[in-house]
């Protein structure tokens, strides 16, 4: 079963501090549960994600992971990236995420999920 969601939900802003907090430092895998979050029901498969990635001290891509590793977007330091990914969620309905540019922060809003 796929649900697209009325309006995009957030559930990461590493400014703000919501759900992790603090930039990235370099290639260090953080983890995010999403299950439970925007609907998302336990089992769920993969989610729909909006991604905002805001390079910090070099240009460089943001990855996430769940099940294995997608690249989902990439900056330029000081500058927003977008883009839509699909992300195959982890057994424990989690998303890592990872990037090696150091002091870079990530926004993610759900906008579905394959449950």
């Amino acid at each position: 079963r796929t649900r697209l969601l009325a309006s995009p939900v957030a559930v990461l802003n590493t400014e703000t501090g919501l759900g992790l907090s603090g930039s990235f430092t370099s290639s260090t895998t953080r983890t995010l549960t999403v299950v439970g979050k925007a609907g998302i029901p336990a089992g769920a498969k993969a989610a729909l994600l909006q991604v905002s990635f805001k390079g910090g001290t070099s240009s460089r891509t943001l990855w996430l992971k769940g099940s294995g590793w997608v690249p989902a977007v990439s900056s330029i330091p000081g500058r927003w990236g977008h883009d839509l990914v699909l992300v195959p969620l982890s057994s424990a309905g989690t998303v890592g995420l990872m990037t090696s540019s150091y002091g870079a922060h990530a926004r993610l809003a759900v906008v579905g999920y394959a449950a």
